[in-house]
């Protein structure tokens, strides 16, 4: 059992990079943005040879020479992973943990079991574990008002098509 520290942040970028800057060690940097690891790379002026981004073969193309193939001990200082590796996969090693829960982009959104599912990942010490968010009910209710509406809109019409082609 280890603690969780939680962050929210206005920018969520900026206390991301500022949390993974002041950890001493190994990272384990989970996102499920290449975009975004591209700007914290960028903004955080991390050296590329510290960084690499471990991603479906389908988003190599995004992070370049930073993309790796999987490793069950990553070795360098900042390991980002999107979330085809947030299950499934064992690390061994010391690490610590920072997942990033980017409300403005709901790809980044993660439900309790995949948060679980990511600590679960380290097969050795956990050295700190935080999660870095800018959710807050309010700002969740404005960004995500109607969504639900829209994709039940999208799923009647889908059943509608099913229903005059006789499918």
């Amino acid at each position: 059992k280890w603690n969780i520290e939680l962050k929210n942040a206005n920018n969520i970028t900026i206390e991301a990079i500022i949390t993974i800057k002041n950890l001493d060690g190994k990272n384990l940097i989970f996102i499920n943005s290449i975009d975004c690891i591209n700007e914290m790379i960028l903004l955080g002026d991390l050296p590329k040879e510290d960084c690499a981004v471990y991603c479906s073969i389908n988003s190599k193309e995004k992070v370049a020479d930073l993309f790796q193939e999987f490793t069950n001990r990553p070795q360098h200082k900042y390991n980002f992973y999107t979330s085809s590796y947030f299950s499934g996969v064992d690390i061994y090693g010391d690490y610590n943990l920072v997942t990033i829960v980017d409300c403005t982009r709901p790809h980044t959104l993660l439900s309790p079991s995949k948060i679980k599912q990511i600590a679960g990942r380290v097969r050795n010490a956990v050295l700190s574990d935080t999660i870095v968010t800018n959710y807050s009910p309010s700002f969740f209710k404005r960004q995500f008002e109607g969504y639900t509406e829209e994709r039940i809109k999208d799923a009647e019409k889908s059943m509608a098509s099913i229903d005059n082609n006789n499918i």
